[in-house]
């Protein structure tokens, strides 16, 4: 008796020729991910709407641990692309089984806000874990001068105290504060909000992936479905993973990140960008070699 996969295979080669694939790129959803399938067949569809493109993918897997994740067989199924996969055991009773059915619990998605540069770092830091004082007194010698202002300060954790620098110091003021010890992470006003992200994470030394791909199934990678979703996978916060992104991500999606135990974060705009006035710096003629130090306390 032949094996079961030599005989699907030449039934699916009788019936779809060379059409039948074992990877595909499909083109780019339209909340941003892409997702390649793979598997031992996969099949082209006549999809429902007439327009859209539709795929079954068939994989055949020995335990149950290999199946796909409910979450994703959903996500996946909303773009006309059904995933089977066929546990097979030999020499045991029930040969094929399906995974089973699964009832949802939405997973929630951490909301920041975009409106502003400002904002946006003032709630992605927290979502770290770190803390943001944007009227912290800061002192420090500047040209022979006791210069004493406000300044944005991220703190917390092993990092220390991180100026942020939203384009108010001028002249030599940023060298002359890291000259007293304290580090300075500059904004420019073009700077976008992922890019701005990233600053901080190589500041705090935290260590993130950019566009990350998930594996759909716990099996070998040549047999399973994954989707690269845009965004930055951050890997080290308070020993979880968080990932953040720009696009609004469907309901199962979450659900698969969640059982991953990544927890998602999306950068929104809830309100229109506010100017915010900012301190100058005041001299007042204390001639020394005063240190950068924050003035007062933080909690």
């Amino acid at each position: 008796q032949e094996p079961y996969d030599v005989v699907l295979a030449r039934v699916f080669r009788a019936i779809f020729g060379d059409n039948v694939q074992k990877v595909l790129d499909l083109p780019v959803f339209d909340d941003g991910v892409q997702v390649t399938l793979r598997g031992d067949w996969i099949l082209p569809l006549e999809a429902n709407n007439g327009i859209q493109s539709a795929y079954q993918c068939i994989t055949l897997i020995e335990t149950p641990e290999e199946f796909t994740p409910a979450s994703v067989v959903a996500y996946l199924a909303k773009a006309n692309i059904q995933i089977v996969d066929m546990l097979f055991a030999p020499r045991k009773e029930k040969r094929t089984q399906f995974a089973k059915e699964k009832v949802f619990k939405d997973c929630p998605v951490l909301s920041i806000d975009g409106s502003s540069q400002e904002a946006f770092v003032s709630g992605f830091v927290r979502a770290l874990g770190y803390s943001y004082d944007p009227r912290v007194p800061l002192s420090f010698d500047y040209a022979g001068f006791q210069v004493q202002t406000t300044a944005n300060l991220i703190y917390g954790g092993r990092i220390g105290d991180l100026v942020v620098d939203f384009g108010t110091f001028y002249g030599e003021a940023k060298s002359a504060i890291e000259a007293g010890g304290l580090k300075v992470l500059s904004i420019q006003p073009d700077e976008d909000l992922m890019t701005i992200a990233e600053h901080i994470l190589a500041f705090t030394g935290t260590a993130y992936t950019e566009a990350p791909v998930f594996l759909a199934a716990n099996r070998e990678r040549s047999r399973t479905a994954s989707l690269a979703v845009p965004g930055v996978l951050v890997s080290d916060v308070n020993e979880e993973r968080v990932l953040l992104t720009q696009v609004p991500l469907h309901t199962r999606l979450c659900d698969f990140l969640g059982e991953k135990k990544i927890r998602p974060v999306q950068i929104r705009r809830f309100v229109e960008p506010k100017k915010r006035a900012h301190s100058p710096a005041r001299f007042i003629g204390t001639v020394g070699l005063g240190s950068a130090s924050k003035i007062g306390s933080v909690t």
